[in-house]
């Protein structure tokens, strides 16, 4: 759920949920989002007055992709600090007969068709993302990155909640809960 704030007059997301304040929440999907910008009969203790946003409406769902890639990046740093991420298609492979729960394997768009076919020979769960190499490279160290494992972890889940609301506002369909 995304929690809302109402700063100063101003409805504002609170991505980290640390603000004070009363709060609403909404669903990460665009339907919730958008009747956010329109209802006019949004909870009284909530508002008083004339209601603003802090996000125009039309700048909302780039901001929310945004911060999706932010936190995405930081439980990566996370996972890469206690081990729970593998890079590159030897490691991840080497990893595998070392007897790694490997639960997820991702893959950037220009990834050649020869690691992304060793790495479904290998794997279940190989999903291609929105990144090319160089903008993985920015996820991670600054190295061009092809593909990454995640080990079974709650780090793991987190980042693949985020990398699914990064995908659906890249689609237009939000939805990061299916």
């Amino acid at each position: 759920m995304l929690r809302w704030l109402n700063i100063k007059g101003k409805i504002t997301p609170d991505w980290l949920g640390n603000l004070e304040g009363r709060a609403i929440y909404t669903h990460f999907n665009r339907e919730c989002v958008d009747h956010l910008y329109t209802s006019k009969r949004l909870n009284s203790k909530f508002y008083e007055g004339t209601l603003d946003h802090y996000y125009p409406r039309d700048k909302i769902f780039v901001h929310i992709k945004e911060q999706a890639e932010r936190s995405m990046s930081h439980f990566l740093s996370l996972a890469r600090k206690c081990g729970a991420v593998t890079r590159g298609q030897n490691l991840i492979v080497s990893s595998l007969k070392d007897g790694s729960d490997i639960k997820y394997c991702f893959y950037a768009e220009d990834t050649s068709l020869r690691t992304v076919k060793l790495m479904e020979k290998n794997l279940e769960n190989v999903k291609r993302i929105p990144f090319t190499k160089s903008s993985l490279a920015n996820l991670f160290d600054g190295r061009d990155t092809a593909v990454f494992a995640l080990n079974s972890s709650q780090l793991c889940e987190k980042i693949v909640f985020y990398i699914k609301v990064f995908e659906k506002f890249i689609s237009g369909d939000i939805d990061a809960n299916k």
